[in-house]
């Protein structure tokens, strides 16, 4: 029970103002983390699909949501080449969903024991050099993420 002085009782009235301040303090921090959150922009949700045990799991959702990532850069005239690259893009992401997406290292990939931007250097290159290289554009967009970039660091060559 809360006490101010020895004796005397917190009147009712004002551990419910608290409680209510101190709730409405939280709904405005979660708000800011939301404002802030990079998950509100469609892109960064659509990256899932670079996750290799969903490609294994769900191709056809994973192709439409490339599919998207790749709008969203040939709108904003990030993809060098525009759409005869998208095309390419699309093609290798496909022709690698149905080739190599289908095996076991795809099924078993275990994001706590391997990194997503190292497994995914090893299985596209060197057939998959123009998604790579969109690979590797769309996972720098990640913010504070410097062990991803760090593991495209083109200083590391």
């Amino acid at each position: 029970e809360l006490k101010r002085k020895p004796g005397f009782k917190v009147g009712e009235l004002s551990v419910l103002t608290f409680r209510r301040e101190c709730l409405q303090g939280l709904v405005k921090v979660v708000v800011k983390l939301q404002e802030k959150s990079p998950l509100k922009f469609q892109v960064v949700r659509q990256t899932a699909c670079l996750n290799p045990s969903r490609m294994h799991r769900d191709p056809d959702w994973c192709i439409r949501q490339m599919k998207g990532i790749v709008q969203t850069f040939l709108q904003g005239k990030h993809l060098a080449g525009g759409i005869p690259a998208a095309d390419v893009i699309i093609q290798q992401f496909t022709s690698l969903l149905s080739l190599e997406g289908r095996g076991e290292q795809f099924r078993s990939f275990q994001p706590f024991k391997q990194r997503v931007d190292v497994f995914l250097h090893l299985t596209l290159s060197p057939s998959y050099m123009d998604l790579l290289r969109f690979c590797q554009s769309v996972l720098l967009l990640s913010r504070g993420q410097d062990t991803v970039e760090r593991g495209f660091s083109i200083n590391k060559e």
